[in-house]
């Protein structure tokens, strides 16, 4: 392998909690109820695509980039209270950095993924950061992988790709690209990404290095 490729949401950070109160907040503005099984079906949706799959989901109307701002801005203050790592994170962008180029790719928009690499001081680990929103298609279509390794300089067949949910993988391996899937617990079985990953491991903690090597 020449290049990692880390996904964001749920495999760095802890956010995936965060944006389901973000949501239900967004959600009892608008009159309506929270769904974990609807929260479960749009994760790793950039917000271009969340918010008409919510609109589509919870039967409500308005203008989608207005709606956008809306809910970033319940995140941000669910954000204020602190983002919680995951295990293993700070110890694989700090190990995995000296030894590969390393790219974020992630379907959150460029204001989250700022403010989140900011707060942790985790820019110096990224030689590129790409945004959901810089592509034409968000994961499952594998555009946003595709950019990471091109602005790498790396063929897509050369770069490992971890991620947190199904589209995530989807993404990565519809890329050509090697995939370790690190499910996010709270939404995702492991059984369900067999077949799909070609590694599932519990947390970052258990860096498969054999496939890095």
């Amino acid at each position: 392998m020449e290049a990692v490729i880390f996904d964001m949401d749920g495999l760095l950070i802890d956010s995936e909690p965060l944006w389901e109160l973000a949501e239900a907040d967004f959600l009892a503005a608008h009159g309506k109820r929270f769904s974990h099984e609807i929260a479960c079906k749009t994760t790793g949706l950039r917000l271009d695509e969340l918010i008409p799959a919510m609109k589509k989901y919870y039967g409500f109307e308005g203008d989608d980039a207005s709606l956008g701002r809306e809910i970033i801005d319940h995140l941000f203050r669910h954000f204020e209270k602190g983002i919680p790592i995951l295990p293993g994170a700070q110890h694989a962008l700090e190990s995995l950095s000296r030894r590969f180029p390393v790219a974020l790719a992630s379907s959150s928009s460029r204001r989250v993924i700022g403010h989140v690499l900011d707060l942790n001081g985790w820019r110096q680990y990224f030689k590129s950061v790409c945004s959901g929103e810089e592509v034409p298609k968000g994961k499952p279509a594998p555009d946003v992988f595709l950019l990471a390794a091109g602005r790498l300089g790396v063929s897509p067949s050369q770069c490992v790709v971890f991620e947190d949910s199904l589209n995530g993988v989807r993404a990565a391996k519809a890329a050509g690209m090697h995939c370790v899937a690190v499910p996010c617990a709270s939404r995702f079985q492991g059984s369900e990404f067999a077949g799909l990953a070609d590694r599932i491991i519990s947390s970052l903690e258990s860096l498969p290095l054999d496939m890095l090597s």
